[in-house]
């Protein structure tokens, strides 16, 4: 995933999402995994260990209201996400092993 359209899409999630809460590959920063946390209005992308070993993957939870939002959009916004989908140019050098923000809305 690419950080930029990663932090534009948990900014648009559906105010029915309660949280959301992932692990993710940040093409960004290959080397280590990402842990993502979304509860409310808050966000924060945290770098965590080193792959290591570990194959690189993206794993994202969402937790709402029965209903509420549509799992194949979720999974569409996510797909936008990938470095590989991401528009050129998105990628960053991380200069923070933390990014905390409030999400815009209500």
């Amino acid at each position: 995933m690419a950080l930029r359209p990663l932090q534009k899409a948990l900014d648009a999630l559906p105010t029915s999402i309660f949280r959301a809460k992932g692990v993710v590959f940040l093409a960004d920063d290959p080397a280590h995994r990402y842990i993502v946390q979304v509860v409310g209005k808050r966000a924060r992308v945290e770098r965590a260990e080193p792959w290591g070993g570990l194959a690189p993957r993206s794993q994202m939870v969402a937790i709402g209201a029965h209903e509420s939002f549509d799992p194949a959009d979720l999974e569409a916004r996510f797909e936008a996400c990938l470095a590989s989908n991401a528009p050129k140019g998105s990628l960053q050098r991380l200069g923070s092993a933390l990014l905390n923000w409030v999400r815009p809305g209500s």
